[in-house]
């Protein structure tokens, strides 16, 4: 029986309405997809892969505290960036199918890109990511939140009927807070724009009345902040 790896589902909030309006261009993909790049280059113990307006970003449960690092550096660049990213975290086997003998041959190819993953890890996530609410968040499923809260007490904001993970530091909760509270108040009452916002905004609202923040005690952010 495969060990269980924590895993996360993340795509971009309304690509398909962003699309259709003309809102979505190369700059969305790039914002979106190149954060993740850089954090695959920062902790090489994370596996990562980017598609259209989907990333999926998984780890050993012994490396747990690299896990949420990326994330944690991944939605710190993406909200300075105002690309709006809902996600899941799920605890279960994932397999990344590596094969030496064709991964030699496919990966020199320019016109073919590819990552072969699968497992109830992918499956669990994906589902609780549709089905949780509104909100520029990361929700996390009762298994995984259960493990991470075994391992430290910043990881996990219990709000709401799903736990939510805690990826930012107090400097920027508070900031992120005026500004969703900005975008709630300027979007058009019941609109899907509006559920998010409001939402995003009450979970930014939660950590700073809890004083709930992720120390980023790694140092990935700051690092990457000063070399920009």
């Amino acid at each position: 029986m495969a060990e269980k790896s924590l895993f996360a589902f993340l795509d971009i909030l309304g690509t398909k309405a962003l699309i259709e309006s003309g809102e979505f261009g190369d700059l969305h993909a790039l914002d979106f997809v190149n954060p993740v790049g850089i954090a695959a280059q920062l902790i090489p113990s994370v596996r990562f892969a980017a598609f259209s307006d989907c990333v999926m970003i998984s780890a050993h449960k012994n490396n747990h505290e690299d896990f949420i690092s990326a994330i944690s550096f991944c939605y710190s660049q993406w909200c300075a960036d105002h690309v709006f990213v809902r996600g899941a975290i799920s605890f279960d086997e994932i397999h990344w199918v590596d094969d030496s003998n064709t991964d030699a041959r496919f990966k020199r190819l320019s016109n073919f890109t590819y990552a072969r993953i699968h497992g109830k890890a992918l499956v669990s996530a994906y589902k609780l990511e549709g089905s949780s609410g509104p909100g520029v968040l990361c929700f996390i499923s009762d298994n995984a939140s259960e493990f991470l809260q075994k391992k430290a007490n910043f990881y996990i904001l219990h709000w709401g009927q799903t736990d939510s993970l805690i990826w930012c530091n107090e400097s920027d909760a508070h900031r992120l807070k005026g500004i969703f509270e900005t975008l709630a108040e300027n979007s058009t009452p019941g609109s899907e724009k509006h559920k998010h916002f409001r939402a995003t905004m009450k979970y930014f609202q939660a950590l700073t009345k809890n004083d709930a923040f992720f120390p980023d005690k790694f140092g990935l952010i700051s690092e990457f902040r000063m070399t920009r």
